[in-house]
């Protein structure tokens, strides 16, 4: 029998270990014909010198691994990117920092979107607000570590968007949120599936200044689409003001602002 072709990408940065579990696991636990971009979002430093190493092996030891190298574009850059060399009408995208525990996470993921037409992105796990709708669980939306999104779906936001990219770089975080908002507005759900199983070690998101980051891109998120459903009668707070760790500095959303549940 045929095995379904699926191309997937890893988000390289910095973490050589976490990325070289990523790779290995990708091998030993992936069913489809697969194809693996490593986008490598390079910095002028060793630990990403050696992560490039990593990458590099995997590709001297496995020709179905692609390394393809650029200044550091961030999460939503390395995606944007990989969508753009994926050709394959269901398009897989992997942290550098998972393990992936469960054999066919990737066939399980695609036959959710196979057997689901409406249904424009699979994530693993449980979701957050999952539910089962009666065909498939169901979610809100879940963390961007991993997912499989439909290639139809993503050209579709992609070509409704201004900057005509899969994924909003200006944000620097929420961004796989935001995609999702706009696939519900292009009229697709989202699915998850509770038995795929896989690890996220999260390395990108324990520091202070991850948290500065983090912090100023959901205050992004909520301003943007706040403006889309509302305007501006009510206040938008500003990205750069805290709280961040240590500081007591912070500026408070408006009473009346939407929350992601709201939309």
């Amino acid at each position: 029998m045929t095995r379904r072709r699926l191309d997937l990408g890893v988000a390289s940065y910095r973490n050589p270990e976490r990325l070289r579990k990523t790779l290995e696991t990708i091998e030993a636990n992936s069913w489809t014909d697969w194809r693996c971009f490593i986008v490598h979002n390079a910095t002028h430093d060793d630990e990403s010198r050696m992560a490039s190493d990593v990458a590099h092996r995997a590709v001297r030891m496995n020709n179905r691994f692609r390394l393809v190298s650029q200044e550091n574009s961030g999460y939503a850059g390395a995606v944007n990117r990989i969508f753009e060399l994926a050709e394959t009408p269901y398009v897989a995208y992997l942290d550098n920092d998972v393990e992936i525990l469960t054999p066919g996470w990737d066939e399980k993921l695609c036959d959710i979107l196979d057997r689901a037409p409406e249904v424009g992105q699979v994530f693993p796990g449980a979701g957050h607000y999952g539910f089962y709708s009666g065909k498939y669980h169901e979610c809100l939306w879940n963390a961007g570590y991993a997912w499989v999104l439909r290639r139809e779906a993503g050209m579709k936001i992609k070509e409704c968007w201004p900057a005509n990219t899969l994924m909003d770089e200006a944000l620097g975080h929420h961004d796989e949120v935001d995609m999702a908002i706009r696939l519900r507005l292009a009229g697709y759900r989202i699915a998850c599936d509770p038995e795929v199983n896989i690890l996220h070690h999260q390395s990108a998101t324990s520091s202070p200044e991850s948290a500065k980051r983090i912090h100023a891109g959901v205050v992004r998120f909520m301003n943007k689409w706040n403006r889309y459903f509302v305007g501006d009668a009510i206040k938008h707070p500003n990205p750069e003001m805290g709280p961040w760790v240590g500081e007591e500095k912070r500026e408070h959303y408006d009473p009346r602002y939407l929350r992601f549940t709201d939309f």
